[in-house]
């Protein structure tokens, strides 16, 4: 029988702000401030504000008592996404197709570079000297924000410059965990014994980099694994196949995503790229 991990954080998470709203609503403050920022002073209405204030807190628990917050944290409470995303695991391990020569090189590159990468990561975020300073006449990438900043630029919703540097903290982050995560495979192939504790605590920096990555795209935490859900089971209807892996519909799986893109990044796709030079490649603007 498999084990379901249930998630109660979004309902934890929601009644500490039913909590809190209660607090402040008992507290022998001037006034109370509901969810929608309005507050129960009523300028030259002084002598209504017990009222207003029995008013607007009671709107915010009805709001969060049957609203689509609390529809949002009882759905997510019973999402078990460990459950569905193990039902489109591929059971099938095709080690005959690789030689190991092959497989070396590709394991050992890719731990070189991402260890390079955690190296950049760290002088850009960390101020650590690495030696990576650039050479005469090289440029360097003070400007790396801007560009990305640049490449929403005219699309509402476009990104901070604290969103952009924060985006690209996640992105390399995630990758270099992922690093991490390959050294140690690679230690267990050479016959260290694999540490559990340590995957757990690699998966768990990966999530702090998806949190930050989540924070820029501006999604509730826990929204992409629905989506990510829905697109594997169009996949996948029932189980993993070879034969679907391998011949996806790709037109399906885009159409399951732009459904549950918010409005600006489904502009964002249709606008075009710009790539690290900041040349636009066939940006439309909107109307």
């Amino acid at each position: 029988m498999t084990e379901r991990h249930i998630d109660g954080r979004a309902l934890l998470a929601h009644m500490k702000v039913m909590q809190g709203l209660a607090q402040k609503f008992v507290e022998p403050t001037p006034s109370y401030v509901s969810i929608g920022g309005e507050s129960s002073l009523v300028p030259g209405s002084e002598g209504l504000e017990g009222a207003q204030r029995n008013y607007l807190f009671a709107n915010d628990m009805l709001r969060l008592l049957d609203g689509p917050e609390q529809r949002f944290a009882e759905s997510h409470a019973g999402f078990d996404y460990v459950s569905e995303a193990t039902l489109t695991l591929s059971n099938q391990f095709h080690g005959e197709l690789v030689s190991k020569a092959n497989f070396t090189k590709a394991l050992n590159g890719a731990i070189e570079a991402l260890a390079q990468l955690d190296k950049v990561k760290k002088t850009i975020f960390y101020g650590r000297d690495n030696n990576l300073n650039p050479a005469e006449g090289q440029r360097d990438i003070s400007d790396l924000p801007m560009m990305l900043v640049a490449s929403n630029a005219g699309i509402e919703g476009g990104f901070t410059l604290e969103e952009a540097e924060n985006y690209i903290y996640g992105v390399i982050g995630i990758a270099t965990e992922a690093g991490e995560l390959l050294e140690a495979m690679c230690d267990a192939i050479n016959g260290n014994a694999l540490d559990r504790v340590n995957i757990k605590e690699e998966i768990g920096d990966v999530k702090r980099y998806a949190a930050i990555l989540a924070k820029v795209a501006r999604f509730m935490w826990g929204d992409d694994e629905r989506v990510n859900i829905a697109k594997l089971r169009a996949r996948f209807p029932e189980s993993f196949t070879e034969y679907d892996a391998n011949n996806r519909n790709l037109d399906n799986e885009s159409s399951i995503l732009e459904t549950n893109l918010p409005v600006n990044e489904r502009q964002t796709k249709m606008e075009g790229e710009r790539n690290l030079d900041g040349e636009a490649l066939e940006a439309q603007q909107p109307g």
